[in-house]
């Protein structure tokens, strides 16, 4: 499973590039949006985490564009924005998922699994 994650938070994107990679991902990085739209384009994930608060881009944006271009990537989104009206509005752009930051670690790699067992079976 490749997965691109974009996220502009050191700290966010080291503990789930570990998270990914100890259930043996493979990981890419981008720490905006103009590099992770590039590395969609050039080399296509099966699954993006991205953050919507990047420096230089809305991750709803990316997340409508993404599914728009390349409907068969996954996109969860991990994020500090975690009110009910930033949650609907990430799953209607078209997220399989959704969890706010601060987040539990196991809650993090139990979902993302899940999410994947859903999409084999479509």
């Amino acid at each position: 499973m490749k997965v691109l994650i974009i996220e502009d938070d050191p700290a966010a994107l080291s503990v789930a590039r570990d998270l990914l990679e100890s259930i043996q991902f493979e990981v890419d990085t981008a720490v905006n949006g103009t590099e992770g739209r590039e590395k969609i384009e050039n080399n296509p994930p099966d699954l993006i985490v991205l953050d919507l608060s990047l420096p230089d881009d809305f991750g709803l944006d990316i997340c409508k564009d993404v599914k728009a271009a390349h409907p068969g990537i996954l996109i969860f989104i991990l994020t500090a924005l975690g009110n009910s009206r930033d949650i609907v509005a990430g799953l209607e752009a078209g997220a399989d998922d959704y969890l706010p930051k601060p987040f539990n670690q196991r809650e993090f790699i139990a979902r993302v699994q899940m999410m994947i067992k859903r999409a084999a079976r479509k």
